[in-house]
């Protein structure tokens, strides 16, 4: 099934924000094979002559290999995808399209906000298990005062 080769996963830098009563959520759906390889080139070739597309809730996304910029810096293709979400228990589904009437969920879908929270542990209040660093903004525009020395 060609949509298993399809997956989601919410953007770590910028994880779900309540905004006037619904989350304002960014994430990115990835091909699991690699790009520029002959497996993918020709995978991609073929979703192209049946003019396949990807949906998420009522959005379309094309899959044009041809822009460079849904080819990302580890090689790997990927659609960054804007979305809103009523609650966290409320699934969606990502699906693949390889007809206008026919389309199979991705792997993993339909997801919720949660389980998407839970397995990436985007809320870890002291960290995550793997130890990777997050990307914070700066909360302060002000500089803080250095240590002070010891002097023994």
């Amino acid at each position: 099934m060609r949509a298993e080769l399809f997956i989601f996963e919410l953007d770590y830098t910028c994880p779900p924000k309540l905004v006037n009563g619904e989350y304002e959520c960014l994430g990115f759906i990835y091909c699991r094979l690699k790009a520029h390889t002959i497996a993918f080139d020709t995978f991609m070739q073929q979703l192209q002559d049946l003019s396949a597309f990807l949906q998420m809730g009522h959005r379309n996304f094309p899959l044009n290999v041809e822009r460079e910029t849904l080819i990302s810096a580890n090689g790997c293709f990927s659609l960054q995808a804007k979305f809103r979400a009523p609650c966290q228990d409320e699934p969606f589904t990502v699906s693949l399209y390889e007809s206008p009437t026919e389309g199979c969920d991705i792997s993993g879908s339909p997801f919720t906000l949660r389980k998407l929270i839970d397995h990436q542990q985007l809320i870890a209040p002291f960290g995550t298990v793997d130890h990777r660093k997050r990307a914070m903004k700066c909360i302060s525009s002000t500089v803080s005062q250095p240590k002070r020395r010891r002097t023994f």
